[in-house]
């Protein structure tokens, strides 16, 4: 099987959300009460085909449905802010694969023996066996839905 894929290397960085929530309030222009609902910040850097880009991420409570906010800043303001409290990191390549008209991304953390695949399910959740099935046919994948397993979630997995 011929799969084209694109790779990324990411490291995650989880920072204080109290040290990045006027960085969320400048640099992504939120609201008091759009920052307020934030309660995991991060700095992202993501290399691929050598070169680097480092993001502001800021993401939402919740399981399955959560808002991100995203922003690209330079390395310098990424290194300032990671002076500041850390919680923890993640390493992980990614692979993005297109398939079907769905996003495949396969995460393989390379710090432990770990690979998790994230697809966008429809809000009606209709679509759940086909993508089940592209992932057992296709991909020849064993799959455990870990949607709602806080275990599992970077943040978590960062401590």
């Amino acid at each position: 099987m011929h799969v084209n894929f694109e790779k990324y290397s990411i490291e995650q960085t989880y920072i204080n959300i109290d040290d990045a929530k006027d960085y969320f309030s400048k640099l992504l222009n939120l609201s008091n009460k759009q920052v307020e609902i934030i309660d995991t910040a991060r700095i992202r850097k993501l290399t691929t085909q050598n070169v680097t880009k480092y993001f502001l991420c800021g993401k939402t409570k919740g399981l399955e449905a959560r808002q991100e906010y995203e922003k690209q800043i330079d390395e310098k303001l990424a290194s300032s802010i990671l002076q500041k409290r850390t919680l923890g990191k993640v390493f992980k390549n990614r692979y993005v694969v297109f398939y079907e008209g769905y996003k495949f991304e396969f995460d393989n953390y390379t710090d432990r023996n770990l690979t998790v695949c994230e697809v966008e399910v429809n809000p009606s959740n209709d679509n759940l066996k086909q993508i089940e099935q592209i992932l057992t046919s296709h991909f020849k994948l064993k799959i455990k839905n870990i949607t709602n397993d806080q275990n599992f979630k970077n943040a978590n997995l960062a401590k």
